[in-house]
């Protein structure tokens, strides 16, 4: 019943929020929220923000919630990364882990696809090669 309210998402915390003894209008209400402030955010910023595609987007925490939750729905906190670039970029490959730079590489991205599409009339404006992001993030 959840699913087709809520999605998949919902269906997954209320099996677990039953499991747990959790208020289920609690965890119901703050999916619900969750839902809107993302729906919101991707209608506001409707691309990745590291590679630009509109396929797959998902809303990253750039501080997590779990760290902040008075942050949980500000807008302020949120970046649209796509499936892939959230998973490499915003948590460095590792769900448990985040990236508190992760607006720093998405501008580093940004400028680096402007400079890409300025092509070669301001080439002597840039004596080194275009960077991947790749290659600034930690190995492990």
């Amino acid at each position: 019943m959840f699913v087709a309210i809520l999605g998949q998402r919902a269906d997954i915390k209320v099996r677990s929020a039953r499991a747990s003894g959790e208020n289920l209008f609690t965890v119901l209400r703050s999916e619900y929220q969750w839902r809107k402030v993302r729906n919101k955010h991707i209608s506001i910023e409707s691309c990745c923000q590291m590679c630009d595609t509109t396929k797959e987007l998902e809303v990253h925490y750039i501080v997590p919630w779990h760290l902040a939750p008075e942050l949980r729905y500000d807008f302020k906190n949120l970046v649209t990364l796509c499936r892939a670039c959230h998973f490499g970029f915003g948590h460095w490959r590792n769900w448990h882990g985040h990236n508190p730079e992760i607006l720093v590489l998405c501008k580093f991205a940004q400028l680096q696809r402007s400079r890409l599409k300025l092509g070669d009339k301001d080439e002597e404006n840039y004596d080194d090669e275009p960077i991947s992001a790749y290659s600034i993030m930690p190995t492990t």
